[in-house]
């Protein structure tokens, strides 16, 4: 954590945090101290009380970038057809280049929305989305880095089924070159998915095989099975 200057104002609301822990041993400290030493450890302890401050003082840990897309999604009832020649998946397609560039869903700097046509001339002709997108490979590598460590049960709490099974497909359908080289994402996605699809299930089976055959991957086209095989717990319709 970086560290910040202690300013007259947050020495005041950190003295008002101490007395509020029942004036805890060691509250009355002196402000002067604060700006010789750092603050690293008041702030991180002050900070877990109050969401605001942490957010503006970037003291919050991102969450996974497509947790945060997908809750994103499903709010704004984003298309996840990789067949659609109407929209042709720009919106989730532009949010993948900048999550790649490093920005995050969560940020107020956030561009993409639905129906954000006026961003695609950042970086073609919209005419382009509809005959699909190559990534190149570096690209691929990239975003299945990023969201090899989503948790795909917070995903099914917090973005509607079966729209983040889609949105899962739209990322699979876009790393399928580097998946065939590093199953990174079948290595990360398909043992979550094991523990959400029901025990008697072909979707369970073929799971078990993509996980000790080096051969498989976990494909887009798959995920209808998984859909159909789920636990009743991860079919949430309505979490908006």
């Amino acid at each position: 954590m970086r560290e910040i200057r202690v300013t007259e104002s947050l020495y005041r609301a950190l003295r008002r945090y101490h007395r509020y822990t029942n004036n805890r041993e060691n509250n009355g400290y002196d402000f002067y101290r604060y700006e010789e030493v750092g603050c690293d450890e008041l702030l991180r302890e002050y900070f877990t009380r109050d969401l605001p401050l942490k957010k503006k003082y970037n003291l919050v840990p991102k969450r996974n970038a497509f947790i945060a897309l997908c809750e994103l999604a499903s709010k704004e009832e984003w298309c996840w057809n990789l067949m659609c020649t109407t929209c042709g998946l720009q919106d989730l397609r532009l949010s993948f280049k900048e999550i790649i560039r490093g920005n995050h869903p969560d940020s107020e700097n956030w561009i993409m929305h639905k129906y954000g046509y006026e961003t695609v001339n950042r970086y073609e002709s919209y005419i382009s989305w509809l005959h699909g997108i190559e990534w190149s490979l570096e690209s691929q590598i990239k975003l299945a880095e990023i969201f090899a460590t989503a948790s795909l049960k917070q995903i099914s709490k917090l973005a509607r089924f079966p729209d983040w099974l889609g949105y899962m497909g739209v990322v699979l359908s876009s790393t399928e070159e580097e998946e065939k080289k590093s199953r990174t994402l079948t290595k990360a996605w398909a043992p979550q998915l094991l523990e959400m699809v029901e025990p008697e299930s072909y979707a369970k089976e073929r799971l078990l095989e993509m996980m000790a055959d080096e051969t498989l991957i976990l494909r887009w086209g798959f995920l209808e099975s998984v859909e159909n095989s789920l636990k009743p717990s991860f079919r949430n319709r309505s979490v908006n």
